[in-house]
């Protein structure tokens, strides 16, 4: 039962009153009301002490797989996938979205390290995902577009990626081994509007010991 005033108060006593208190008969906690905008205290903070100043991240651990040529058969070869726009259709090599579609160049071998390269020949970045997968990215070519040196600084290529951003004019190699499973999977640029514009395609895992499988 919800507090209340003199007058039996609460829902279960003589009647409502406007406030939680009910009853209307005195005493009871009403609802409190203030002006619209009006400032009103909802936490104290206390400072304990003082933050360390200048503190030192510690270096990353290393990849536990790094991709070169010395495990990556194509690495100075790397399969060209290129990002342009035909009649305001967002295309991969040329290519639009088929549902059964798969090319040759996006057929992969489950467990064998492979490298791609992103090549953007369009004037808006792309941050191309693939499905299935985790990769890392092993070279960017500087496009040379205006303002790339600015935001150059901000990326973080290090590590385990499934999206990077390929920006206008630029051209960037990725390495990745598709683990486990085999079967079809996409790969597209993640801005809905590209995707939905074409700007996505499908690749086949295959099993080395039953290829097409």
């Amino acid at each position: 039962m919800m507090g209340g005033g003199g007058g039996g108060g609460g829902m279960g006593g003589g009647g409502m009153g406007p406030g939680p208190g009910g009853g209307g008969g005195g005493g009871g906690g009403g609802m409190v009301s203030l002006p619209n905008g009006a400032a009103f205290d909802i936490l104290t903070v206390n400072v304990g002490r003082k933050a360390t100043t200048n503190p030192v991240l510690g270096p990353l651990p290393p990849l536990a797989e790094q991709f070169n040529a010395g495990n990556v058969e194509n690495f100075n070869a790397p399969v060209p996938f290129t990002l342009e726009m035909q009649m305001m259709v967002w295309t991969i090599n040329g290519r639009v979205y088929e549902m059964m579609g798969v090319a040759d160049d996006e057929m992969v071998y489950v467990d064998q390290p492979i490298a791609w390269q992103w090549i953007n020949n369009s004037p808006i970045a792309h941050p191309m995902h693939i499905h299935n997968v985790q990769f890392q990215v092993v070279q960017r070519t500087n496009s040379g577009f205006s303002g790339y040196s600015t935001v150059n600084q901000g990326f973080v290529d290090t590590g385990w990626k499934d999206t990077v951003a390929v920006w206008p004019g630029e051209s960037v190699k990725i390495a990745m081994r598709f683990m486990h499973y085999t079967g079809m999977y996409m790969y597209h640029c993640h801005i809905l509007e590209h995707e939905d514009m074409t700007m996505m395609r499908n690749l086949m895992v295959m099993d080395p010991m039953m290829p097409g499988m």
